[in-house]
């Protein structure tokens, strides 16, 4: 027997509750698993829904959570309690209208469970499998949970005979003008596919739509319509250019479009706080700066696939918990900031020390600190006379940090977004680092979405966009997507100036020919931080600081080391491709290697890096044009 059970929360019990080191809703989950198989659970902040196979009775059921409950001490109406049978319909639709966004596909879903009946009736199922579909939806957003939710749908509503499924393919990019393999492969697969839904990714034909060789794609397609429902698949696109695929698909077919607007970053942490419920865990308050970093990094290298690289997150997030209890002895599932800052071992620091102190530890960067310093002071000003009754402009607080690679500007601009935190001028802190061509989408109309995409997730931080005079191509060039990237950035940065701080990075002569060619947007960046070459000195305390962290090391090294970097050439040392402290750390990085590794074949085991192995990496061949 199927039973659907419902638990709600007033949130003053949740609270009090929890400074007792009570989750309810981990104890509910024990409960019911005693009782029978749990065949689906949804937990979020202040419900617990069930779906429990059991050989009892739903009062049984009931009576038993009752009794559990009440061993909390919850008072009148704090808790309460909805126990049902299982209709399959109605689970569906709470699954649907449960989801994140998606307005469009909730819609749709109410409309077919709305004439499902009548279209039975009247016998129009012909007509209906005349219906397809145009979704508008990026990668990690869900489309294949939309798919399955849809097949589900229309299978309990009798659209769908048993058997039929999902089945997804992807229209790859032609070679040439000519090239008609893709859509013959096309073709073949969806012969050999299940009846029912089939989707095909057209995102790389979205400028062929209106050739005829896609048009007899589409005809063909036409000849299956009673077999198959198709849906077509783009990234999330302007209205505009979205509306003429459409068009050039109706030419043919009956389309429905849907778009699913990318979710942000507040959406994936309600997520991961429900996926982590699920396991009976709870997150703390103080966790989610980390979270938020950690989503951040996630996304830094352009591989981020939404919900399965959260659910990843989840997984390491668990076991670091888990690990760590069991080390502490303890069994507390409350998981705080303490328990999973390994999951971030490069930003450790970061959430330990307060801004302006990783400011000041900083080598060298002396008028970079001051500059640094006068723009943080005029936030605090303003900040000042706002809480003193006197109402001025929010000023601008868009940046460029000009200077060759290593020389900085990351660290300064993650410590600046840190200290802005601390000190109550942006809300969220956090530091957002992509490159300007990322900004850019491969198919046309997916830019400024996606650029958008970007400023909301970095709504209340800091926007750093490394080399950002890669959207600047010059004037002419076709197929480039830069100066649009450009044009949007320039449209957050004005309305959302009071919440948002882009910092445009990269060296010096690449960024002023791109703010030449953009007034508009020069307009928009009031502040310029000069990053010049670490001092040969300077690199060598850098260097030194970093073995003094984990090694031991004798007077000889030192003396090496300081050799080292004093007799860097004034060729090597002036090129503007001179690698500053990153050369720095792939120095440490090969000298820490080449002690371990010797070490290996050594009986003694000591922490301790030696001369030699500082003489080994230098005449590596990727450091030997430091000193020849």
């Amino acid at each position: 027997m199927l039973i659907r059970i419902e638990v709600s929360f007033q949130q003053k019990f949740l609270e009090r509750v929890k400074k007792e080191g009570i989750l309810p809703h981990a104890e509910i989950r024990e409960t019911l698993e005693q009782l029978g198989e749990i065949q689906k659970l949804e937990i979020d902040q202040k419900k617990c829904k069930i779906l429990l196979e059991t050989e009892k009775k739903e009062k049984e059921v009931r009576q038993i959570l009752e009794e559990m409950i009440s061993t909390m001490t919850a008072q009148k109406n704090e808790v309460r309690i909805m126990t049902g049978k299982y209709e399959p319909l109605y689970e569906i639709q709470k699954e649907i209208e449960d989801l994140s966004g998606a307005a469009e596909f909730k819609e749709l879903t109410r409309e077919l469970v709305g004439i499902a009946e009548r279209i039975k009736k009247m016998k129009l199922m012909k007509i209906y499998f005349a219906q397809n579909y145009l979704f508008a939806v990026n990668d990690g957003c869900g489309f294949s949970t939309y798919l399955k939710l849809l097949w589900r749908l229309l299978e309990v509503l009798g659209l769908f005979e048993k058997g039929m499924g999902v089945t997804e393919l992807k229209l790859e990019a032609p070679d040439s003008m000519l090239d008609t393999v893709p859509l013959n492969t096309c073709i073949a697969e969806i012969k050999e596919s299940k009846k029912g839904i089939v989707s095909i990714d057209i995102s790389d034909w979205i400028t062929h739509i209106t050739e005829m060789r896609f048009k007899r794609l589409l005809r063909r397609m036409n000849q299956w319509q009673e077999d198959y429902i198709f849906v077509f698949r783009v990234p999330f696109l302007e209205r505009n250019i979205l509306e003429r695929v459409k068009k050039g698909l109706m030419d043919l077919m009956v389309i429905r479009q849907i778009s699913i607007v990318p979710f942000s970053q507040e959406d994936y942490k309600r997520y991961l706080d429900e996926q982590v419920k699920l396991y009976g865990f709870e997150m703390a308050d103080d966790t989610w700066t980390i979270i938020d970093e950690k989503i951040n990094e996630e996304k830094k290298d352009g591989y981020f696939y939404g919900f399965n690289t959260i659910q990843k997150i989840v997984n390491e997030v668990i076991y670091t918990k888990a690990k760590n209890s069991f080390l502490k002895g303890t069994d507390s599932k409350i998981i705080q900031s303490a328990d999973i800052l390994e999951i971030l071992p490069e930003r450790m620091e970061q959430f330990e020390k307060k801004g302006e102190e990783m400011l000041e530890e900083l080598e060298g960067l002396c008028e970079v600190k001051k500059k640094v310093k006068e723009i943080i002071a005029l936030a605090e000003n303003w900040k000042y006379c706002k809480e003193h009754g006197k109402e001025l402009e929010y000023p601008c607080m868009h940046m460029k940090f000009l200077g060759n690679p290593g020389t900085g500007k990351t660290s300064i601009a993650r410590i600046m977004g840190k200290i802005f935190y601390e000190k109550g001028i942006l809300k969220k802190g956090s530091f957002i680092e992509i490159s300007g061509r990322e900004l850019c989408g491969k198919y046309i109309g997916e830019t400024a979405p996606k650029t958008m995409a970007v400023c909301r997730d970095a709504y209340g931080s800091v926007l750093f966009i490394d080399e950002a005079y890669a959207l600047y191509q010059g004037e002419g060039e076709k197929g480039d997507y830069g100066k649009e990237a450009l044009l949007t950035l320039m449209t957050e940065m004005e309305n959302h100036r009071d919440n948002l701080v882009v910092i445009f990075a990269g060296y010096s002569e690449e960024i002023e020919k791109m703010l030449e060619a953009n007034p508009g947007l020069r307009d928009r960046i009031p502040h310029t931080v000069h990053f010049p070459n670490y001092a040969r000195e300077e690199l060598f305390l850098i260097f030194m600081k970093m073995v003094q962290k984990d090694f031991e090391y004798g007077k000889r090294f030192e003396e090496k080391a300081r050799a080292f970097f004093k007799g860097i050439p004034d060729k090597i040392y002036r090129d503007r491709n001179f690698g500053n402290v990153r050369m720095v750390r792939n120095l440490y990085e090969r000298v820490w290697n080449n002690a371990l590794t010797r070490q290996q074949f050594s009986t003694k085991k000591e922490w301790k890096v030696s001369e030699k192995d500082l003489e080994a990496a230098i005449h590596d061949e990727e450091f030997q044009k430091y000193w020849s």
